[in-house]
């Protein structure tokens, strides 16, 4: 296995980087724009839809990290927001990071699982098709027990 070249090495982390700050980007963005509620929602809906996959297309072998780096630091921009403005409670906080962790990461899955399933033969890319149809239904029936 050869070493990447060192111009790859550092788009990855540039990458790494930038899904890092990517939720505290998004705050900043959200507030000096205004967006409240639906608008700040649809915003969210963008940024984990659009802005995640472009960033997972330009990291090479950081891909899977790079991508739940990102969802994670959106994930905490929010929560960290509510916290601040005191709309949450203890409770109420595994909950909400966990939504908007399934949110983040269903919405961006698409560009990530076509990396995965890519480079593998035929039976197991149905196989690992299967298994992540099967996460992505689980994941989105506990979003809907824990928001009932």
């Amino acid at each position: 296995m050869t070493a990447p070249a060192p111009a790859q090495r550092i788009r990855d982390w540039l990458c790494v980087a930038a899904a890092i700050l990517l939720g505290p980007a998004f705050q900043v963005v959200g507030y000096a724009g205004n967006l409240l509620f639906g608008a700040a929602a649809f915003f969210y809906f963008f940024v984990c839809a659009c802005v995640i996959p472009l960033l997972v297309w330009n990291a090479s072998r950081l891909r899977f990290a790079v991508w739940q780096l990102a969802v994670f630091s959106m994930m905490l921009s929010v929560v960290g927001d509510n916290l601040r403005l005191r709309a949450m409670h203890g409770r109420e906080l595994v909950g909400v990071a966990y939504v908007f962790w399934v949110l983040g990461t269903l919405l961006s899955s698409p560009l990530p699982m076509y990396h995965l399933l890519r480079h593998l033969p035929r039976r197991r890319r149905i196989l690992v098709g299967a298994v992540a149809f099967i996460i992505t239904l689980a994941l989105c029936v506990s979003v809907e027990l824990i928001t009932r």
